[in-house]
């Protein structure tokens, strides 16, 4: 909804303010602000989550894009969050306006003003990849798709354009009258009053979430580092061998090896399209989890079936066969195919 109505800063800034009116207002409420925060704090906490909990380092680069860029929004987006609550406190009967914050970037802070089109970029990419991979696998995405992915790439344009020109506007106007000269002037004192409370709580926060971050990335290499000693090995249909450590999913040992392995969801047990056929167990595997149990019912897998990236290799060798292939698409996992283990040739297949 932010970028939304950033976008009608093409239009004016009194178009800025008025579209606030209506898709920001909800989000402005002691509910909504509670709801939003609640949501934010959640989703930093499962991404961080996932990486403490990952066994190897084997991702998609799509994969790897987002782990990084979920990391870094969290800084970066800080100080747009934080100034206007600071002020508010300091002077408890302040109203921000979009004159007032384009003002504080394009005029007091230009460096922030660009910090703040990186945010909105990172931010607009992170949430579209995720949005993209959760929606892609469902039905109705072929009716939807076709409208919903060209707005993922024209409302961050939009955006982006109408912040910058609605910053030109507004310092066009305020320089020029003795009104905007008193409006910077008092944007300028709130902004020192502010500056030492706003650096002190901006340390407090990246400290704290430094410190997460750090326990995350730990956890994820300590259980790496106890997987080193205890070689597996998988052998899939064309003759190719993968090695790796106890605790990688055949998914994982793919990855870590090259070998082209569907996998249109990265990993996380919703697409069905890492499918494979294990042909002969001289190792253990985990047992089949609620998750995997789930998608194997969703696609009608067959006996002697499991997903890739769910199941794990505690010890010794398995044979398998991938009943994909590589470069299948989300089609696959909308409409999966049952053959018993009838499958394209894999050698050839794209990663």
């Amino acid at each position: 909804m932010h970028l939304i109505n950033l976008a009608f800063g093409l239009r004016s800034v009194a178009a800025l303010d008025s579209a606030s009116q209506y898709l920001m207002r909800p989000w402005s409420t002691g509910v909504g602000s509670l709801t939003l925060l609640t949501a934010v704090v959640i989703h930093i906490g499962m991404g961080l989550t996932s990486i403490a909990q990952r066994r190897s380092v084997a991702m998609s680069r799509t994969d790897w894009v987002q782990m990084v860029l979920g990391i870094l929004i969290t800084p970066l987006l800080l100080n747009h969050v934080m100034v206007v609550g600071v002020l508010r406190q300091i002077t408890p009967d302040f109203q921000p306006d979009f004159d007032f914050l384009l003002v504080l970037y394009w005029k007091y802070s230009p460096v922030s003003a660009l910090q703040q089109i990186l945010v909105l970029v990172i931010l607009w990419v992170h949430g579209a990849i995720g949005f993209y991979q959760w929606m892609v696998l469902k039905r109705v995405w072929v009716r939807i798709g076709p409208i919903l992915t060209p707005a993922l790439f024209l409302i961050p344009i939009l955006a982006l354009l109408g912040f910058v020109e609605g910053g030109k506007d507004t310092l066009a106007v305020l320089e020029t009258t003795h009104q905007g000269q008193q409006k910077i002037n008092m944007l300028i004192e709130m902004m020192a009053r502010a500056k030492p409370e706003l650096a002190m709580i901006q340390k407090s926060i990246i400290l704290i979430y430094g410190v997460v971050v750090l326990l995350a990335l730990i956890s994820m290499t300590l259980k790496i580092l106890r997987t080193y000693g205890r070689p597996v090995t998988v052998s899939y249909d064309n003759g190719v061998t993968a090695s790796g450590q106890a605790g990688l999913s055949i998914l994982e040992m793919s990855l870590l090896n090259n070998i082209p392995h569907a996998n249109v969801c990265g990993g996380r047990g919703r697409c069905g399209t890492c499918l494979i056929s294990v042909q002969q167990e001289h190792g253990l595997l985990t047992p089949i989890s609620d998750i995997e149990a789930h998608t194997l019912r969703r696609i009608k897998a067959g006996d002697n079936q499991r997903l890739g990236c769910q199941a794990r290799l505690l010890a010794g060798t398995i044979n398998v066969i991938r009943l994909q292939p590589a470069f299948v698409d989300a089609d696959a996992s909308r409409n999966p195919f049952r053959t018993e283990i009838d499958t394209l040739p894999q050698s050839g297949d794209v990663a």
